[in-house]
């Protein structure tokens, strides 16, 4: 527990330093002394700042992963997914103008909406999704991805709630069905 809470005292202050820096400008020694740690209790719990800023986003999207889990229903993990990077878009926003930008938390995005499938998938009696509904899925996510991408990059003005129902609405009927099929066999 005290390793979660030193991780957790590194993300808050990562994120209160980037009220004032660009997240280029930060380095480890800043962050760890915003957090009240030793340079040596940051790298106990990570390699350098790029590990940081992926723990935040696996941790991100294991959250939403679980509210997916919970009800199986596609529209609770992107909203989950988006009201956590609102709650935090000082550091969404500070990746996304960073040089490390682009792969990063949209990777997590994406990724996370395939394990939603995968979840699916296991506990399916329908069986494991064919191919072409696999790359409905992987094209589906690529849009999701980029439509989470320019709303971030362009100040988040749009509810969580309403951009969620938007990306849920342009999911392919194939990949609804199954999703919904799979679901109501709960």
């Amino acid at each position: 527990m005290v390793r979660k809470n030193a991780k957790i005292l590194i993300e808050r202050a990562l994120i209160e330093l980037l009220v004032d820096q660009p997240l280029d400008k930060i380095d480890v020694q800043d962050v760890a002394q915003a957090a009240n740690l030793s340079r040596q209790t940051f790298y106990y719990n990570f390699k350098n700042k790029q590990d940081l800023l992926c723990w935040i986003l696996e941790e991100d999207v294991s959250a939403a992963t679980e509210a997916f889990r919970r009800t199986g229903n596609m529209y609770d993990y992107i909203a989950a997914s988006l009201a956590t990077m609102k709650e935090k878009s000082i550091l969404y926003r500070a990746i996304a103008a960073s040089d490390a930008r682009r792969r990063s938390y949209s990777a997590y995005f994406e990724n996370g909406l395939i394990s939603c499938a995968q979840i699916v998938e296991n506990r399916s009696a329908l069986g494991r999704m064919s191919a072409s509904l696999w790359d409905s899925l992987h094209f589906f996510t690529y849009g999701a991805s980029g439509m989470m991408q320019n709303w971030v990059e362009n100040g988040m003005q749009q509810a969580p709630e309403q951009l969620s129902e938007v990306i849920v609405r342009n999911m392919p009927t194939s990949v609804d069905r199954y999703l919904r099929s799979s679901n109501e066999q709960r």
